[in-house]
């Protein structure tokens, strides 16, 4: 099921829906999930808002589990579950105690219950690694190594070869060789456990990549030791070289590696999301297809589970690829998925019944079953507090809070009766939402006798100096007219931009390989030189970026929209709108919005939505029909930078 929710602040912010395919699994708040995976192949999730997720296997039902208190706002923050069998295990990261960070929480019941056990050391735990014998090791930041032989009820503090570095990546093995990387460029080694160490020089020292992303941290993303073999990955690209005499080689087809202390197998992730199964020697044994995008990935007993949205994925040494979907007991404390918010509290949904919770973290009360399945589809909550069901049909239910249903409606007469009522008024509008702003402009314009007449600029909010643009004192009914007969093609799926709609003239494609040019000289300068192309990859290629521009001549829609639908990679908590509304005589509101941080040229992608019902299009029409109306709204904006963004994504 996808659920969307929806935030109203009364009249003065337009609509403004997230989306997801799927609910977190376990219904996680957090997408930032670990995965553990103990000898007898029991499982363990957690995420950095504290949340935990236990099965006895593969096949066994989920519950939740709370190590700590959750009622905090600021609870705990969890980096790793290392657990050394189903019932004796810890979870660890950021977790206070008396103003101390030196306690993880232990359990001996599989996560019935759970005990505070000080490790010795007070810092944020970065990484751990547990061997199956009871044997493990914490890398605590700004302080060092914790290490337990005893499955984690007692720790003994161990050196690191420099305090001051944060050391995010460790790998142990039997042997009690170690290897641990930090974000800072720093490489070390060990074969006595801790009790001396060798300073590596790194992929980054020896020049085995080229730094072109010259304000990227050189930090370390993994470490291990395979057999003679050193692995790393230093800024997202993997390196290896022989352990007695380091010399890093670039394994440029790849993107991530893993493997467990004992080396049961080696897997290597390409850069196209294959994942090969290689021997101790990085020799390809295997190649799996059909592998699932996942959160956290984990070597054990030779096999490579892949944990996603809604199942764990299993690729074996016998080269066959499993999944096994994630089903909850019923009396496990799963939270509900939120899909909007009321004056009074937070709706929220789960296996078919609604709830409601008046207190963040609070209780979650039942309030109604579902008339009718809701598995497949979306739930989402609009601004009268009905909550509306898509069916991924032609069909919209609509809800209200006591579970009945209010409303039934057809998405196409829905769209088609708004269009035959003719338009009332039409408003344009800008504004922005933060931590401690809101405010919003607007202008509008009602019809009399054939005309659409401006009734003038009004401001709500915050103080800002920013305002509307001037434009005409009337709209011609013809404009507004024609662009009405087309709303029924912007909620279809296949009207959506193509190259040729975006008007890229040759001039645009020569400058954009002018940027990139700039922008590889500026490196190569001693210098700092802003440039209007960026790109923070390393290694690059920059006679390819050149002949992708090219390329972007003849993109098909589906991969060119694949990327007009995620211009902006920056999130804020400052977030700016532009858009405007058609109000029809029945006082029906369409509203037609794009929201951004940085925006671009084109305001892709626009979010249409009509009675609680949202649609996500970069249907040219949106941007013709305000050109035609307000050439002024849109403003002036490079179309060259989404160039740049498209040749990035291209790469």
């Amino acid at each position: 099921m996808r659920y969307r929710v929806s935030l109203f602040a009364g009249l003065l912010f337009p609509l403004f829906i997230l989306s997801q395919s799927a609910p977190l699994p376990l219904n996680f708040k957090s997408y930032a999930i670990k995965l553990c995976v103990a000898k007898d192949e029991s499982l363990v999730l957690t995420t950095k808002a504290g949340e935990v997720g236990l099965a006895k296997s593969k096949q066994s039902e989920w519950r939740r589990s709370e190590p700590g208190d959750t009622k905090e706002l600021f609870g705990l923050t969890l980096e790793q579950p290392n657990f050394f069998n189903k019932d004796t295990g810890f979870v660890s990261g950021y977790i206070n105690s008396d103003g101390k960070y030196d306690i993880i929480y232990h359990t001996i019941n599989g996560g019935e219950k759970w005990r505070a056990i000080g490790f010795g050391q007070s810092g944020w735990i970065d990484d751990a690694i547990n061997l199956d014998n009871g044997e493990a090791w914490l890398s605590v930041a700004g302080s060092g190594i914790a290490y337990t032989s005893d499955h984690g009820f007692t720790w003994k503090k161990l050196k690191i070869p420099e305090v001051k570095q944060r050391f995010t990546n460790i790998f142990f093995n039997s042997r009690h060789h170690g290897i641990i990387g930090s974000l800072w460029n720093l490489l070390a080694y060990t074969n006595d456990n801790c009790k001396t160490w060798i300073l590596l020089p790194t992929p980054l020292d020896q020049k085995a990549y080229s730094k072109t992303s010259k304000d990227s941290r050189p930090a370390f993303n993994r470490v291990a030791i395979v057999d003679d073999l050193l692995l790393v990955k230093q800024e997202e690209l993997v390196f290896y070289t022989k352990r007695d005499s380091i010399n890093w080689i670039w394994l440029k087809q790849y993107d991530d590696f893993y493997t467990d202390p004992a080396n049961s197998a080696v897997y290597l992730k390409t850069t196209k999301g294959n994942i090969i199964r290689t021997d101790n020697d990085l020799n390809p044994l295997h190649d799996y297809n059909n592998v699932i995008n996942g959160y956290d990935s984990k070597c054990k007993n030779g096999s490579l589970f892949i944990v996603s949205k809604d199942r764990i994925q299993q690729l074996d040494p016998d080269n066959q690829i499993t999944s096994y979907l994630f089903t909850i007991n019923g009396e496990s404390n799963v939270e509900p998925v939120t899909i909007g918010y009321t004056g009074t509290g937070t709706i929220g949904v789960l296996n078919g019944k609604a709830y409601s919770q008046k207190e963040y973290n609070g209780k979650w009360d039942h309030i109604f079953d579902f008339p009718f399945p809701v598995d497949d589809g979306s739930l989402s909550l609009d601004q009268y507090n009905l909550i509306l069901y898509d069916r991924n049909d032609d069909s919209l239910f609509y809800i209200d809070l006591s579970g009945k249903e209010v409303l039934r409606r057809s998405k196409t007469k829905m769209i088609a009766d708004f269009c035959k009522e003719g338009i009332k008024e039409l408003r344009f509008n800008k504004g922005s939402q933060g931590c401690f702003h809101h405010y919003q402009d607007e202008l509008s314009y009602n019809r009399q006798n054939g005309i659409f007449i401006s009734q003038g600029e009004e401001s709500t909010g915050s103080k800002h100096k920013a305002n509307l643009p001037d434009n005409e004192e009337e709209i011609n009914d013809m404009e507004i007219i024609d662009f009405v007969s087309k709303i029924p093609s912007l909620f279809h799926k296949a009207n959506r931009a193509t190259i040729g709609d975006l008007g890229f003239t040759e001039q645009d494609y020569k400058q954009c390989k002018q940027d990139i040019l700039d922008f590889k000289e500026s490196l190569q300068s001693k210098k700092k030189k802003a440039t209007k192309f960026s790109f923070y990859k390393n290694n690059i290629d920059f006679d390819r970026l050149l002949s992708l521009v090219d390329s972007i001549k003849y993109l098909d829609p589906q991969r060119l929209n694949k990327s007009l639908y995620d211009l902006e990679d920056v999130w804020s908590t400052t977030t700016f709108w532009t858009g405007f509304q058609l109000i029809n005589n029945k006082s029906e509101v369409l509203s037609v919005t794009s929201r951004y941080y940085g925006g671009n040229s084109f305001y892709f992608p626009w979010i249409i939505s009509l009675n609680g019902y949202s649609f996500t299009t970069t249907n040219i029409e949106v941007n013709r029909f305000l050109e035609k109306v307000y050439p002024s709204f849109l403003g002036e904006k490079d179309p060259v930078a989404v160039l740049h963004i498209l040749v990035q994504k291209l790469y």
